[in-house]
């Protein structure tokens, strides 16, 4: 009898709330968000891959873009990281799609994992294939 009352209570209890709540408006209220590190934006140049934008994480920095997967080739991929990855300084730098997964490339060298990326831009999973960059040319490396 007890389980009874005590329900009845709880329907009374919400149906008191819903219909407080449809005579008053509720105003919306703003809340601002400072996101855990600012993007920088870097130097902007005429490519498939655009911006450079820069994020510290820790005591390091990273750098990164995104692009749609598959959106551009192997030899642009080429020429972006001869031009703007290789010997660049970063801790890491990624190729990110847009969908939580990238090219991850670990210390602006010339070795990348197709991975998904956790909130700081590092790599979680490796969900694709990996690849070294030669002079002109990409080692496709498939995962099984």
């Amino acid at each position: 009898m007890k389980r009874f009352i005590y329900i009845i209570l709880a329907f009374s209890l919400c149906f008191a709330l819903v219909a407080c709540n449809i005579e008053n408006e509720v105003e919306p209220v703003a809340i601002e968000v400072e996101p855990e590190s600012e993007v920088e934006a870097g130097p902007e140049f005429d490519s498939v891959f655009g911006e450079i934008r820069t994020r510290t994480v820790g005591a390091g920095e990273m750098g990164f873009v995104t692009v749609g997967y598959g959106s551009f080739t192997d030899e642009e991929l080429v020429n972006f990281f001869h031009e703007h990855i290789s010997d660049s300084g970063f801790n890491w730098f990624n190729v990110e799609f847009g969908d939580g997964t990238g090219y991850f490339f670990g210390g602006s060298r010339n070795l990348f994992t197709h991975s998904s990326l956790d909130s700081d831009g590092r790599m979680h999973d490796e969900v694709g294939h990996s690849g070294r960059i030669r002079d002109d040319y990409i080692d496709w490396i498939e995962f099984d």
